[in-house]
């Protein structure tokens, strides 16, 4: 279990990275610290919040992050098994609990929430209005995931995430246990739902970005 005894400045360990429909930056600083840091779109530091804990606005671990539409900020404490909303200002809205310990989120063109649910092992799209959970991938080939890490939605609709295999390679993590599945970075095709690995030579695929116009994806080999 991670105890940060206290809040911090950026960064210590950040794991995500987010950007508002304004250009402000937002970045989850999760692992050596407890708090969501606001930049402007030059780079300038405008506010951080949150202190270690598990009430409303606290941290456990925010480990990923996602902006609306309406500039919304979703973070998910991963360890606290929630994801928390908050305004673009940081002030604390509500939050969604029994998210399965998630890792990362990012919303597709629909406005819906795609979500790594690392306890698990799948990947689910969330209704923001209903909350309502449809899984879109638990396993691949008859085996089961390993554990999602991250995610990125295409203009295309296409849904690309790694499976890295942390949940299961120690019991901080998870449970540990042996994987069915080579660690891969997958793609749902957005007409058939059917997944594709289309990365499997990385050890150990973490994050995901595509470059402005789409034509590169940049991944994480951690």
């Amino acid at each position: 279990s991670i105890n940060i005894p206290r809040a911090a400045g950026p960064f210590n360990r950040p794991t995500n990275l987010a950007v508002g429909p304004k250009g402000d930056l937002y970045v989850s600083d999760g692992y050596g610290n407890c708090r969501v840091h606001q930049f402007s779109p030059t780079g300038a530091l405008k506010r951080s919040w949150g202190v270690s804990g598990k009430g409303p606005g606290q941290f456990h671990l925010p480990h990923g992050i996602a902006v609306d539409r309406d500039g919304r900020v979703f973070v998910c404490d991963r360890e606290g098994d929630r994801i928390q909303i908050f305004s673009p200002e940081g002030e604390y809205l509500s939050q969604w609990t029994d998210t399965q310990r998630p890792t990362h989120v990012c919303f597709d063109g629909k406005g819906n929430l795609i979500a790594c649910a690392d306890e698990k092992n799948e990947l689910w799209s969330i209704d923001p209005k209903t909350k309502h959970v449809t899984v879109l991938v638990k396993e691949y080939q008859g085996k089961l995931l390993n554990a999602p890490n991250d995610v990125v939605v295409r203009s295309d609709g296409s849904v690309w995430f790694t499976d890295p295999g942390y949940g299961t390679l120690s019991d901080y993590e998870g449970e540990r246990g042996g994987h069915e599945l080579e660690t891969a970075v997958y793609l749902l095709d957005p007409a058939t739902g059917a997944a594709q690995a289309v990365i499997t030579e990385l050890e150990r695929p973490n994050g995901l970005c595509f470059s402005p116009d789409e034509s590169l994806l940049y991944v994480v080999n951690s």
